[in-house]
C-alpha cells in the first residue's frame, strides 16, 4: 500500500470520524480509535478486496485482492485481542448496521480528507 495513502488516512482522522460510542476512549495519542469501519470501508472503495469483520470486537478490516490482510486500526486494542474474521460484510450491510452511528456522514467527511490530502501531497497516486 502507499505511502502516501497511509499518510493521508492518518492525518485524516478527526474526533467528528469516530465511532460516537468510542469518543470517550480517543484521546490524541490514539487516533485510531474508533475509525474501523471507516478506514476499512476507504481502503474497500479505492483498492477493493473484502470487507471482514469481527463480532466479538466489533471491528472492521480488509483482504485485498491479492489476499494480503490491511487492519490499519488493529492498535486500538491494547489487551492484544484476537482479531479474527467470521463475517465478510457489503458496504451496503455497514451503512445499514451503522445508521444510528451516522456513518454515512462520517465516511463522507473522512474520505473527502483523505481525498484532498493526496490531491494536494506532491505524489497524488494510490
Amino acid at each position: 500500500m502507499n505511502n502516501n495513502l497511509l499518510s493521508a488516512i492518518s492525518r485524516s482522522r478527526n474526533i467528528d470520524t469516530c465511532y460516537p460510542w468510542s469518543i470517550p476512549d480517543r484521546i490524541p495519542s490514539k487516533p485510531y480509535v474508533g475509525q474501523c469501519t471507516v478506514t476499512a470501508l476507504l481502503i474497500h472503495e479505492l483498492l477493493w478486496g473484502e470487507l471482514l469483520y469481527d463480532t466479538n470486537n466489533n471491528h472492521c478490516r480488509n483482504r485485498l485482492p491479492d489476499g494480503t490482510e490491511v487492519d490499519l486500526t488493529k492498535q486500538q486494542f491494547e489487551n492484544h485481542s484476537t482479531i479474527i474474521c467470521d463475517e465478510i460484510r457489503t458496504r451496503d450491510i455497514l451503512f445499514e448496521r451503522w445508521k444510528k452511528s451516522d456513518l454515512g456522514k462520517r465516511y463522507i467527511l473522512f474520505k473527502t480528507r483523505v481525498l484532498e490530502r493526496l490531491n494536494t501531497d506532491e505524489f497524488s497516486t494510490i
